[in-house]
């Protein structure tokens, strides 16, 4: 996936990996039926795949648009619920 940086010209996006000493790795992220697809995303990333910040992103969630799952102190996206949002249909604001 390409990026545009400040000078205008496009530039590869960083890898999102977790860090190391992480509950959640590569390997007990990926499903059976799809390998290289993650089953749950952090805060971080799940702002990253979206492109909203942090605050937009715990508006969605205490809002009840996006469902989050608690691991002990981590707060996960499982990857199911950034799909389903990203493919229900928008509210438009009256104006």
């Amino acid at each position: 996936m390409l990026r545009s940086c400040a000078t205008g010209h496009m530039e590869p996006s960083p890898t999102i990996t977790p860090r190391e000493g992480s509950l959640v790795t590569d390997s007990t992220t990926s499903t059976p039926d799809r390998p290289n697809h993650r089953a749950a995303y952090s805060i971080r990333e799940t702002c990253n795949l979206l492109g909203v910040s942090r605050s937009t992103l715990y508006r969605l969630m205490d809002g009840k648009r996006l469902r989050c799952v608690h691991i002990g102190r981590r707060v996960l996206i499982p990857a199911g619920e950034i799909e389903r949002l990203l493919s229900s249909p928008t509210k438009r604001r009256q104006s």
